[in-house]
């Protein structure tokens, strides 16, 4: 009966206002809406199908031979067993022998909770280990490892080099510390020191170690074009000094109800053209006063960006 209750309730939605049959092989469900209720089960689960339309069939066992055939299986042959072993459970129960501290912890009682295993001592369903254990080393070295790998490379190969953004500023000149790229280069690889650094051959001035980690490297692929010759000057303090070269394009931007701000782009030395950066013409010449923007080709053929008014060298002469 139970079982027609669990299968009803499951398919409930499906079965409210529809007829439907139950077919069964316990041949006393048969009579399940003429019986006369005598436990107190059947006054519980009895009124739990009312208002169901449904018929019960009853089916013999023997008859019933697909229903038979599922629910009896053949006797199994056992291939293989598998157990979890660990490594270190040897290791672990040999130090709780030997460590007087485990000795204390069992005699004291001190966590009413702690129970033991093979001699293990247990807290909450883990193993309650020693402060001075030496199998915590060795699972924190193994964590640490986990997604390291091995990395080498040979003499002649190049690679680039991670800096620090705001740090390490004498190898690149980098407009934007906050949006420079992480690695630099490619560089040449001159000699393997020892087994995890190599010595680079870094531009003249970079000012800083040529023999690198090798977590601080990552090999280069494809053509070798360098990014950078000859770096920028650098003051005492490790600031980065830029010497504009030449100005290759000048634009009007005009925000809100200000009057346009030009901005001019400055290639510097020891840059390609490809870092060129737009720089306020204002402060521009305040930085740099001995450099003369009027003198410069770049000007006559830049570009000229304005939002919301027009350039003043395109706006057409008025009629006289």
């Amino acid at each position: 009966m139970l079982v027609v209750i669990k299968a009803v309730r499951k398919w409930r939605p499906y079965l409210l206002e529809k007829p439907f049959t139950v077919r069964t092989d316990h041949q006393s469900l048969k009579y399940l809406l003429e019986q006369r209720i005598t436990t107190p089960a059947q006054s519980r689960w009895i009124p739990k199908l009312l208002g169901y339309d449904y018929i019960i069939e009853y089916k013999r066992g023997s008859e019933n031979q697909a229903a038979d055939s599922l629910s009896r299986q053949g006797e199994l042959q056992f291939l293989s067993i598998s157990v979890p072993h660990a490594n270190w459970w040897p290791d672990l129960q040999k130090e709780v022998r030997q460590e007087s501290f485990y000795a204390s912890l069992i005699q004291k009682q001190i966590f009413h909770k702690l129970i033991q295993k093979d001699g293990v001592p247990f807290l909450a369903g883990k193993v309650y280990l020693s402060p001075a254990s030496t199998l915590i080393p060795q699972r924190m070295t193994g964590q640490a490892n986990q997604h390291r790998r091995e990395v080498s490379f040979e003499v002649g190969d190049y690679v680039y080099l991670k800096l620090q953004p705001y740090r390490q500023t004498s190898v690149a000149f980098r407009g934007s510390l906050k949006l420079s790229p992480r690695f630099f280069g490619p560089f040449k690889v001159l000699e393997k020191v020892g087994n995890v650094a190599y010595k680079l051959d870094l531009p003249v001035g970079s000012q800083i170690h040529n023999v690198v980690h090798v977590s601080r490297l990552r090999k280069f692929l494809g053509n070798i074009r360098p990014v950078f010759t000859v770096p920028p000057p650098v003051a005492d303090d490790s600031t980065i000094l830029p010497q504009p070269e030449t100005i290759l394009a000048r634009r009007e931007i005009q925000k809100g109800k200000y009057r346009p701000r030009t901005e001019i782009l400055v290639k510097w030395m020891g840059t390609t053209a490809e870092d060129a950066t737009w720089e306020n013409a204002w402060r521009f010449s305040k930085s740099y006063p001995n450099f003369v923007l009027e003198d410069k080709a770049g000007l006559s053929g830049g570009d000229c960006y304005v939002s919301r008014s027009a350039c003043p060298k395109h706006v057409a002469p008025a009629a006289s």
